[in-house]
């Protein structure tokens, strides 16, 4: 019978917050099962509405999607978003920039609003 097990620990700099895991337990496989690896990646993704000024409040995100699938949208609500804070003295908003493992990626801004 195979074994395998999952890497014991990893750290996170989300937020701050080190993610630790648990040393995991030896679980058996299955016998007609194929060999697998579990790979943790994790990276801190950033949203900026100005240009080099990281937004630091996390938003809440609701998805969206067509009945035939063609469209989407993801609509991102901030709880007191920092970037009205920092605006006057870095500038307006000046678009939607989201930065992760795969680089920038930029987006057009539709109904941004202060709520009150």
């Amino acid at each position: 019978m195979a074994s395998g097990a999952v890497h014991q620990s990893a750290h996170s700099s989300f937020s701050g917050q080190p993610l630790h895991l648990p040393r995991s337990r030896w679980a058996p496989r299955r016998l007609n099962s194929q060999m697998s690896s579990l790979s943790i990646m994790m990276v801190k993704p950033k949203i900026q509405f100005i240009k080099g000024s990281d937004e630091l409040t996390i938003p809440d995100v609701r998805l969206t999607k067509s009945r035939d699938g063609t469209n989407g949208m993801a609509i991102f609500r901030f709880d007191q978003p920092s970037v009205f804070d920092s605006s006057s003295e870095v500038g307006g908003i000046t678009g939607f920039y989201m930065i992760d493992e795969e680089g920038l990626s930029t987006e057009s801004l539709q109904g941004l609003k202060q709520s009150t």
